[in-house]
């Protein structure tokens, strides 16, 4: 956004990526250091937790050693060796939200 304190980068369409992903946002504060990244992934219209999710806690999982369950049927937060993670099923969305935040 134009004269802000914050830059959101958001990329589309690698031949690379996981067809599912619909976007990825790169979010840098006022100094121009990443505060975040998000993966946007498409979710299948129905109830939570969507496929998807629990296919994303399963793998996370195995990649984060410690990370807690999901603390509801559609919300797992828990701290990585990357920093914060948030995943988020929006299912009046139909989407998935990945989100890696600094350390703070």
């Amino acid at each position: 956004m134009p004269n802000s304190d914050n830059l959101r980068l958001d990329l589309r369409g690698s031949a690379c990526d996981d067809p599912r992903i619909k976007a990825m946002l790169y979010d840098f504060d006022a100094q121009g250091m990443l505060q975040s990244v998000t993966y946007v992934w498409d979710r299948p219209a129905g109830p939570q937790p969507a496929p998807i999710f629990v296919e994303r806690v399963r793998t996370l999982s195995l990649l984060h050693s410690g990370l807690p369950a999901p603390q509801s049927t559609g919300r797992l937060q828990g701290d990585t060796s990357i920093g914060r993670l948030v995943l988020q099923d929006m299912p009046e969305r139909n989407l998935l939200l990945e989100a890696y935040s600094a350390p703070r």
